[in-house]
């Protein structure tokens, strides 16, 4: 029973030992698996702490930041997949970390197992195989998504169009559009297409890559308008 020890002289009826973490990376990251997420927390809480509750494992996780030298006091964490409204993170600290671990060993499995832009195989592309095709980022982009009503996310990796090798990461919160991953997909397309050189030059931006969302446009009443870029209704106040 849960809690207590064993009984001496009991027998094992049968034992399947987990996939190693680096390939659990991969449909944990891929199709973002909030329970693969709750029973690492609680598996980490039993490796260090000695038990397999969350407390352990968020206190465990809350100690990690500190020895990639970030601050965990910065930050809130109540879960381990992130569905609590109480989880708090800014996106400075997601790029911090992002940056940070890419001096790790385990660099390379992680960036694997993250989500591709426009690739279609569902173990590879996960979460994005269906995003910024026919840009900069498609098969170049990898990030992890994440969303809530109201909350959307994307933080990740792109080579822009010089081959530098960038982070990045976007939180919206309580937004009341339909969705704003059209935006997300627009800086992520822009940030892959990117050139130090070519941003010496006039730059224009192809209209597919433009942030849109389905909230309605502003209508001037006057007018009738409805191509204002401004929420206000009077010119004088835009």
């Amino acid at each position: 029973m849960l809690g207590k020890a064993v009984p001496q002289g009991a027998t094992t009826p049968a034992f399947h030992p987990s996939m190693p973490l680096k390939d659990l990376l991969t449909p944990f990251l891929k199709l973002s698996n909030n329970n693969h997420a709750e029973v690492l927390v609680k598996t980490i809480g039993c490796e260090v702490k000695g038990s397999g509750t969350w407390s352990a494992g968020l206190s465990a996780s809350a100690e990690y930041p500190r020895t990639l030298g970030l601050d965990p006091t910065a930050l809130r964490q109540v879960d381990g997949s992130g569905p609590s409204r109480m989880d708090m993170v800014s996106t400075k600290q997601f790029t911090e970390l992002l940056v940070t671990t890419r001096r790790q060993p385990w660099f390379q499995d992680w960036y694997d197992a993250l989500p591709i832009a426009c690739v279609s195989d569902r173990m590879t592309g996960g979460t994005l195989r269906s995003r910024m095709c026919g840009t900069a980022a498609a098969g170049n982009l990898h990030g992890k998504t994440g969303s809530l009503t109201g909350v959307s996310g994307l933080s990740g990796h792109v080579t822009d169009a010089d081959g530098r090798e960038l982070v990045f990461s976007f939180v919206s919160n309580n937004y009341v559009a339909s969705s704003v991953k059209s935006i997300e997909d627009a800086v992520g397309a822009a940030l892959a297409a990117y050139s130090v050189k070519g941003a010496e030059q006039p730059h224009r931006t192809a209209r597919s890559d433009r942030p849109t969302t389905d909230a309605p446009a502003a209508r001037d009443e006057q007018s009738g308008r409805t191509d204002l870029e401004c929420s206000c209704m009077k010119p004088a106040s835009c």
